[in-house]
């Protein structure tokens, strides 16, 4: 078999992911809405790895060895999923919510809840608290 060039590996890999997400949203189709609800996670996971996979962003070497599966979306998918398993949420979050309070652009962007103005809550943190956020 001859060398595949770029072109031609991202519109045979296009043509495997456009399959395995049709057969992806032929499942959710006949799912029952709290069904739905259980595997968002997973359904967002799919939606993110067709959309990423699909823009041909990545070297010609990874797609190129997605190729060999019947189905690189599940691939992708399922070792995806295995890496947010092993995300630290928690330190993730902290550092979301950190941003947020630094920032305050939030404030312009959100409704904000006259009952409680920065002048009703204290916002300090206490050194243990901040070092236990850190400690997850």
């Amino acid at each position: 078999m001859r060398k595949l060039k770029q072109t031609e590996i991202l519109k045979r890999l296009r043509e495997k992911l456009d399959r395995g997400f049709k057969a992806f949203e032929n499942q959710w189709r006949g799912m029952k809405n709290d069904e739905i609800i259980n595997k968002a996670r997973e359904i967002d996971s799919v939606k993110t790895v067709y959309e990423e996979l699909s823009g041909g962003r990545y070297s010609e070497k990874f797609l190129g060895y997605l190729l060999r599966f019947e189905n690189p979306l599940t691939v992708v998918r399922d070792q995806w999923l295995a890496e947010l398993e092993l995300a630290d949420i928690h330190e993730e979050l902290a550092d979301v919510l950190w941003e947020l309070e630094d920032k305050r652009d939030a404030e312009e962007l959100y409704e904000l809840d006259p009952a409680f103005l920065p002048d009703d809550i204290d916002e300090g943190m206490s050194e243990d608290m901040e070092m236990d956020m850190k400690k997850g």
